[in-house]
């Protein structure tokens, strides 16, 4: 595009400053504009989502486990971290549709943010427990 065309595109759009710059955010950046028309129902997506992902690992710890033996004192534990990966995966596949983004990419992210969040809690817990018992 010559520099006689471009300025001509650009003195066309700018008296309509907010499409130009949301022009230039999609096709410059990537950055797609936000939807305002859905963004209550998919606050309340991410909301109700977000707290049946935390809230299903946890029920493993309301329910009795039989502990016949000291193999079996963490169960409740590795089950809970099955249900949370399992849930992570599938809410990263969701959310890959949302956002239309690669599905690989939304779960490793979604995963990563667990593994690390998982961590601290661990390491905190267990700092914890040390300086009070």
């Amino acid at each position: 595009m010559s520099l006689g065309d471009a300025t001509r595109v650009i003195d066309t759009l700018l008296p309509y400053r907010r499409f130009f710059l949301d022009h230039m955010m999609v096709m410059e950046l990537g950055v797609m504009p936000f939807a305002r028309d859905r963004s209550g129902a998919r606050g309340c997506l991410v909301f109700f989502s977000a707290f049946l992902t935390g809230l299903v690992p946890l029920l493993v710890f309301c329910f009795p486990t039989p502990s016949a033996s000291a193999r079996m004192a963490h169960l409740p534990d590795v089950v809970a971290l099955v249900l949370a990966v399992f849930l992570l995966f599938l809410l990263g596949l969701v959310k890959a549709r949302f956002v239309q983004q690669p599905s690989h990419w939304t779960v490793a992210l979604l995963l990563g943010i667990g593994v690390a969040v998982g961590g601290v809690s661990w390491g905190v817990g267990s700092g914890l427990g040390r300086a009070f018992h």
